[in-house]
């Protein structure tokens, strides 16, 4: 098995695990599985070397096809956990308002006379 199929087969099981919908409490072996297959991937891609036969051309348009689905995938998992981040720090603020409502201010309600 050549270099460019071993790629697409990647590429394949990558796009696979991404059209699972991660749950936010697994997700972040969800992630780590992601980045296992990014970095095989990679490695991948630089063991590929031209020329290339027309076999090898051919499964590289499908790789640019797949590609592309893998993309959106990342895009939209990164827009999830881009919402969620977001909801977290607002959760944070607000509970930090509500807390501190209710603490005394130290400085207010001080008065220092000046003629002493």
């Amino acid at each position: 098995m050549n270099a460019v199929q071993k790629l697409y087969d990647t590429s394949v099981d990558l796009l696979s695990l991404l059209e699972k919908d991660a749950s936010s409490e697994g997700r972040d072996q969800f992630i780590q599985e992601i980045e296992s297959y990014l970095q095989v991937r990679e490695e991948m891609m630089k063991m590929i070397n031209p020329p290339y036969t027309p076999e090898q051309k051919d499964i590289g348009s499908k790789l640019i096809e797949l590609n592309k689905k893998i993309n959106l995938h990342l895009a939209g998992l990164k827009k999830e956990i881009q919402v969620d981040l977001r909801k977290l720090n607002n959760n944070k603020i607000s509970k930090k308002k509500y807390q501190d409502a209710y603490q005394p201010d130290t400085i207010s309600g001080l008065f220092y006379d000046k003629r002493n």
